[in-house]
């Protein structure tokens, strides 16, 4: 989307080139690492993704899912694709998601 990319740039203006380097490194390689031990998380978890995410792809999202038993997945439009669209819902899946846990504490 326009924004993560003018966001991306900033990276480029900073003034160690080291740093940012290994940082844009380490941000290409990372991928999570989701072993038995997330299955142990018994909390609801509200996971957010869409398929036009290319820093954390929806493969990410559908692994993660897959591994916390009570989490919910809501896969809404893209921030590139649609930004409107994505904010609304992003807001509409927070706003159900928060809602769904009234009366549990």
């Amino acid at each position: 989307s326009p924004d993560n990319a003018l966001y991306l740039q900033s990276f480029f203006a900073q003034a160690n080139p080291e740093n940012t380097v290994q940082l844009l490194s380490r941000i290409a390689r990372d991928a999570p690492a989701i072993g038995d031990l997330i299955s142990t998380i018994s909390v609801p978890t509200l996971i957010i993704a869409n398929d036009q995410e290319f820093v954390h792809p929806l493969e990410y999202a559908l692994a993660i899912h897959g591994k916390l038993p009570l989490s919910r997945l809501r896969i809404i439009a893209s921030k590139t694709v649609n930004p409107r669209a994505y904010r609304e819902e992003f807001a509409m899946s927070l706003r159900d998601f928060l809602l769904s846990l009234e009366g549990r504490s």
